[in-house]
C-alpha cells in the first residue's frame, strides 16, 4: 500500500506547522508505511510545517505542485516557469478591482515551475487569512478568477489552493506528476491520495484525474489534519482486525 498526503490542510492547519499531536502520531504510524507528500508550497515551507524526522522518512517529497521532486531532502528534479508580462498585467488588474479592501504584500510569489497569487497576498497573518477566507467561501472570488483567466490563457492552468491563494503553472505541470512519478519508480500497488482540494478546480484534483486512470487506487478529501488522522487510525483498526 502507498500513501500519498497533501501538506497544507491535509497534515497541518493551513500554513502552519503541525500540531504536536499529529506529529507524534504520525511518526508512529509511518514506520512500516510507504507514503509520499505533495504540495503547492516550496521546500522551504515544508520544512517549516514538517520536521526532518517525517520529510526523510517519506519516498520522497513533491512541491511547487510537483515542479519539484525531493528523496530523502536531496533535489532530484525541477521544470521552470517564467510567467509572462500578460499574465502579470492580467493579475495585476484582477488584484485592483477585487471588492476585498485588504492588500497586505507579497500578491505574486514564483515558485519553481510555477506562480502563486493571492488577493489579499501571502503577508496576511492567520487572522486575517481567516477574513480572507471567510469572504471567499460567499463571494467564491478565487474560484471566479480562475475560471475568467483560464479562459484568457488556455496554455495555463488556475487552480484553488489553500485558503487565500490561486496557483498557476503550465498545463499539466500540476500533481498528477506526482502521481507518474510514482507509477513510474513503484511496482503496482494500491495508491490512497489523501488532500484537501480533491474537488474540480482544486490544486489536487489533477492528482485524482491521473489516478482514475490506474485500478487499486482510491483518496479521501478531508477538512483538516484531525479528520486524516481519524482516517488512519481506523486504517490500523481494520488492518489489525483482518489479521486477527
Amino acid at each position: 500500500m502507498l500513501y500519498v498526503f497533501d501538506i497544507d490542510g491535509t497534515l497541518t492547519p493551513h500554513r502552519e506547522p503541525a500540531t504536536d499531536e499529529f506529529i507524534d502520531f504520525f511518526i508512529k504510524w509511518g514506520k512500516d508505511k510507504k507514503y509520499y507528500l505533495t504540495t503547492g508550497s516550496d521546500f522551504a515551507k515544508v520544512e517549516e510545517q514538517l520536521p526532518k524526522t517525517i520529510t526523510t522518512s517519506a519516498a520522497a517529497t513533491f512541491c511547487c505542485m510537483s515542479n519539484q521532486c525531493y528523496v530523502k531532502n536531496r533535489l532530484v528534479y525541477e521544470n521552470n516557469f517564467e510567467p509572462s508580462q500578460d499574465l502579470i498585467e492580467a493579475l495585476t488588474i484582477v488584484l485592483n478591482s477585487s471588492p476585498f479592501p485588504l492588500r497586505l504584500g507579497n500578491h505574486m510569489e514564483l515558485r519553481t515551475g510555477m506562480l502563486n497569487f493571492s488577493v489579499i497576498g501571502r503577508n496576511a497573518d492567520t487572522t486575517q487569512r481567516e477574513i480572507y477566507h471567510e469572504h471567499d467561501k460567499i463571494a467564491r472570488e478565487r474560484e471566479a478568477i480562475a475560471f475568467e483567466l483560464g479562459t484568457q490563457f488556455e496554455d495555463l492552468d488556475f487552480t484553488v489552493g489553500g485558503k487565500i491563494s490561486i496557483d498557476i503553472y503550465p498545463s499539466g505541470n500540476d500533481k498528477s506528476q506526482t502521481i507518474n512519478w510514482i507509477i513510474e519508480n513503484e511496482p503496482p500497488q494500491p495508491i490512497i491520495y489523501f488532500g484537501d482540494r480533491v474537488g474540480e478546480g482544486g490544486n489536487d484534483y489533477a492528482a485524482i484525474v491521473e489516478m482514475q486512470k490506474y485500478q487499486d487506487t482510491s483518496w479521501h478529501n478531508v477538512s483538516n489534519w484531525r479528520e486524516t488522522m481519524e482516517i488512519l487510525k481506523n486504517f490500523d483498526l481494520v488492518k489489525n482486525k483482518d489479521v486477527l
